[in-house]
C-alpha cells in the first residue's frame, strides 16, 4: 500500500491522498491485483468527488470509477478503522449503495525505499473478472498504456 498527498500541498493545508493497493499474485506468479483510491465523500454522490483532507489516515477513499465484476458495477473504497492508524477496512459498494466491509487490511512493514519506488500501481492490473468499467476507464487504459511504454525507453 501506498499513501501519498496528491497535489504535493503542505500541511497544514487539506490535500487530496492518495491510497494505492497491491494484492500481489493473487491471480497467479505476477499476476496482481491494483487498487488507486483517492480521498473522496462517502456517500452515494461523493464516492465518485475527490475531497481534500488533512491527512492519509483521516478519511474515506474510493476508487471514483466503477469496476465490472459478473454484469454488476460496484466502486472500490478504504477507510481507516477506528482502532489503529495501520488499519484499513477494505470497501465495496453499488453506485447508489452503502458500502461494505470486502477485507480488512493491517501494515505491517515499510518495503525498502528503493523497492518501493519501482513499483508501478495500474488500475488494469486485475483478474478473476474484475475488470475496470465506463468510457473513463477505457481512457484511462490508453493512458497507462502510453505511459507504460514511455517509461520504458
Amino acid at each position: 500500500m501506498r499513501l501519498s498527498r496528491g497535489l504535493g500541498l503542505r500541511p497544514p493545508l487539506p490535500d487530496v491522498f492518495g491510497l494505492a493497493l497491491r494484492l500481489p499474485e493473487v491471480y497467479g506468479p505476477a499476476t496482481h491485483q491494483d487498487f488507486l483510491l483517492a480521498s473522496s465523500g462517502e456517500g452515494a454522490a461523493g464516492r465518485r468527488l475527490l475531497r481534500p483532507t488533512l491527512g492519509a489516515r483521516t478519511g474515506m477513499y474510493s476508487s471514483l470509477l466503477p469496476y465490472d465484476v459478473g454484469g454488476q458495477r460496484f466502486l472500490v473504497g478504504a477507510r481507516p478503522t477506528p482502532e489503529s492508524a495501520d488499519t484499513f477496512d477494505l470497501l465495496v459498494a453499488p453506485p447508489r449503495g452503502l458500502w461494505r466491509v470486502a477485507a480488512r487490511l493491517t501494515l505491517v512493514s515499510r518495503l525498502e525505499e528503493a523497492v518501493a519506488r519501482e513499483i508501478r500501481f495500474d488500475p488494469w492490473n486485475s483478474g478473476g473478472g474484475l475488470i475496470p468499467a465506463g468510457v473513463v476507464n477505457r481512457l484511462r487504459d490508453a493512458a497507462y498504456r502510453g505511459s507504460r511504454r514511455g517509461s520504458a525507453t
